[in-house]
């Protein structure tokens, strides 16, 4: 070994010394204040990003020049003041930051730590091969020009005076969708139906276009440049993209939420028009398109791009008014570093970080992590029930990779990761009991809590009314809930071809009894042909007078109205058996029904008591006696709120409705108390009505209530598809 290998051995930083380096030329700095402390913010042109720099990381940066070795920037450093002596091996890390980050430019690649990083990329990559055609993104076109061009057109959208009366607009718009909740929220149930998918395909294209525009104006707004913008595809779902990155170096936060708030305050502009449209427009069609353009713009928005724990304006918004720059990444180093603490007593986090903001990452990590699990299972829920193959595959393949990863980075750390190596021991003990907790947590320890399982309102007494024979809905003369008695009016209806028909046969009639007075007075003998066409003819007009009479449907007993049909309906045709009404009387009961599986994981008897819950109604709760457990005979399940149609348990042929496997029908008998606390509440009456029913649970472990479920979706999937 020569002496100079030994040198480099000995001081690891002699070949840094020797080398000259500087700051990119073409990098931008900003100052911003961050946390009431000055900051300044790296803007890189080329690759888009955008870096925050301390005051002190500042001075040290501009310090570099290619005229000066980098031992001798590190001299002149200390001799300033700028850095303290001694802190040489901070000043070689930093250089070696900058340039991982591509703003230095130093006469060397750092080769190890390249292929560590491109080994880590590359494991990265192979994992999220099967995700990845969910969130596909393509870069299209460079906007910049375009948007410099029509920004004078678009610049008044954010005059303060037009925010002004955008403000009274959205309050309006707000107080409109308030006083009308009830009819929002019926149009809701049908919104995806399938003539709406193509106006909703389309209508989400033109808004997610329209949405990022609002972020592309906004930066032009105050100088920055735009230079991509592109299309997404997010588990199939059709999207667009513009790079504003530019935005995180304008000197003012309020610039920069501008920036951000653009493309959701764009969309609000569509949402309010909407609104106002839906609620006041007397073309039906209009109107419809109005309201899915309203969800679209507005409830859809918010519950995505408003996010925070996805990577969408939210996100950014929360990440801009905490100050923290790489909110996700910070937060779960923070989170990371507490597990370290908890179980090993490693204290690795910043310390500079105070308690509260600690805190706020923490829980901030942990609840985008959850997210992010519960957000790809759902996806894969969907997609199993239309494509069950690829959605199986999908979430089997994500769970696994999932759990494997976890578990051999948790290993790999514990067991030969450089910061456990003073605390082996302690580490081999925690991954010892680890191995031990996890079997004993899924296997051995019981499943807590009870069983909730769908249930339907029912009563003592139940009577379908129906339509006795064709006719237009005319008059609705009763409401649900009302109370009425037997011969009360429910509703009228017409039918003219049922009039002409009367008043045809009534000639009919009249013709034929003319005939025969005529004929008896000249041949007696004619007069009997007469007599069986006559009593035909007045059998024939009493059938259609009784016809006639049904289109005024009345109620055959005494009772209340569980369900009518609606007012809104007049002048619908309604064919003969169509459901008009369902009048009930006695107490109200709930009903209930379990598979083999469901009833042997509880301790459902005769006598034993449960608890319900009447969703819609936050205080609607009560407890119920079951009168009996007994083998379902009927063909087809009496409500469909139970099956695996609407996500449930009870497994049913798609087309037929009939039960795939043996089925028990619960019935329960409310408690008198529990009916005095909703009797002030109608919405119990609601006959079919979604309840829910809390059952005790038998001893199961977590793991054998996991198979279960897994075994009962994919039943279900499979069933479906």
């Amino acid at each position: 070994m020569s002496e100079d290998q030994t040198a480099q051995q000995d001081d690891p930083y002699s070949a840094l010394r020797k080398m000259t380096g500087a700051l990119r030329s073409d990098l931008t700095f900003t100052r911003q204040i961050y946390q009431g402390e000055p900051v300044y913010m790296v803007h890189d042109p080329v690759s888009f990003k955008n870096f925050r720099f301390s005051t002190d990381d500042y001075r040290v940066a501009i310090g570099f020049s290619n005229q000066q070795m980098l031992g001798d920037v590190y001299k002149e450093l200390v001799q300033k003041g700028t850095l303290a002596d001694r802190s040489e091996e901070a000043f070689y890390k930093f250089v070696r930051q900058l340039h991982s980050m591509c703003l230095l430019t130093l006469p060397f690649n750092d080769g190890d730590s390249l292929f560590q990083r491109h080994e880590a990329i590359t494991r990265s990559r192979a994992r999220a091969t099967v995700l990845r055609f969910l969130f596909v993104k393509i870069p299209l076109v460079n906007p910049d020009k375009f948007l410099t061009q029509t920004m004078p057109f678009f610049r008044w959208l954010f005059s303060p005076v037009f925010v002004f009366f955008w403000l009274i607009a959205f309050t309006a718009a707000g107080l409109v969708v308030f006083s009308r909740s009830t009819e929002f929220f019926e149009p809701l149930n049908g919104l995806l139906a399938a003539k709406n998918i193509p106006f909703l395909w389309l209508s989400l294209i033109g808004l997610k276009v329209w949405h990022e525009l609002g972020h592309g104006f906004a930066c032009k707004l105050y100088g920055g440049r735009v230079p991509e913008m592109g299309a997404m595809l997010l588990a199939g779902m059709p999207a667009a993209y513009v790079d504003a990155s530019a935005a995180w170096s304008f000197r003012k936060r309020r610039h920069r939420l501008v920036v951000i708030l653009g493309g959701m305050y764009f969309e609000s502009i569509i949402a309010i028009l909407s609104v106002f449209t839906w609620a006041f427009s007397t073309n039906a069609l209009l109107s419809s398109c109005a309201f899915q353009l309203f969800v679209m713009a507005g409830i859809i928005t918010i519950f995505f791009n408003a996010n925070p724990l996805m990577r969408y304006d939210g996100y950014f918004i929360l990440s801009e008014l905490s100050g923290i720059q790489n909110l996700r990444s910070k937060a779960t180093k923070q989170l990371h570093s507490f597990w370290k603490y908890i179980f090993l007593g490693l204290k690795t986090g910043d310390t500079s970080i105070r308690s509260g903001e600690r805190l706020f990452l923490m829980l901030f990590a942990l609840a985008a992590s959850i997210y992010k699990q519960v957000l790809i299972i759902t996806i894969a829920v969907v997609l199993s029930y239309k494509f069950p193959i690829v959605g199986l595959s999908l979430a089997v393949f994500h769970v696994g990779t999932t759990v494997f990863s976890l578990i051999k980075k948790v290993y790999h750390y514990l067991l030969f990761h450089e910061e456990t190596s003073q605390i082996r021991f302690r580490s081999r003990m925690v991954a010892g009991a680890a191995a031990i907790s996890l079997p004993l947590v899924l296997f051995v320890l019981p499943m807590p809590g009870g069983i909730r399982i769908p249930a339907v309102v029912g009563f003592e007494v139940e009577n379908v009314v129906r339509m006795g024979a064709p006719g237009f809905l005319k008059t609705v003369y009763a409401k649900s809930g009302a109370r009425v008695a037997a011969g009360d009016d429910l509703i009228d209806s017409d039918n003219v071809e049922l009039d002409d028909q009367l008043i045809e046969k009534q000639i009919q009639l009249n013709v034929s009894m003319l005939k025969s007075q005529s004929a008896y007075a000249d041949d007696f003998e004619n007069v009997a042909r007469f007599k069986p066409v006559i009593r035909q003819q007045r059998e024939e007009l009493l059938d259609s007078l009784s016809e006639l009479q049904k289109l005024s449907v009345k109620s055959q007993q005494d009772g209340w109205i569980a369900k009518i049909i609606d007012n809104r309906q007049i002048g619908r045709m309604l064919k003969k058996g169509d459901e008009i009404a369902t009048i009930v009387d006695g107490k109200p009961i709930l009903r209930a029904w379990v598979n083999g599986e469901q009833l042997k994981a509880t301790g459902i008897s005769t006598g034993s008591k449960v608890h319900f819950r009447l969703p819609g109604s936050s205080f609607m709760t009560g407890k119920a006696r079951i009168q009996r457990v007994q083998p379902a005979t009927k063909k087809q399940m009496r409500s469909l709120a139970v099956t695996q149609v609407t996500g449930e348990t009870i497994v049913v042929d798609p087309l037929t409705k009939n039960p795939l496997e043996k089925i028990f029908e619960v019935q329960m008998a409310i408690e008198d108390h529990s009916l005095r606390n909703i009797q002030s509440n109608r919405e119990w009456m609601q006959l079919g009505g979604g309840a829910s029913i809390r059952l005790d649970r038998n001893k199961e472990s977590l793991g054998s209530w996991i198979v279960r479920r897994i075994r009962s979706f994919v039943q279900k999937v499979t069933v479906n598809g």
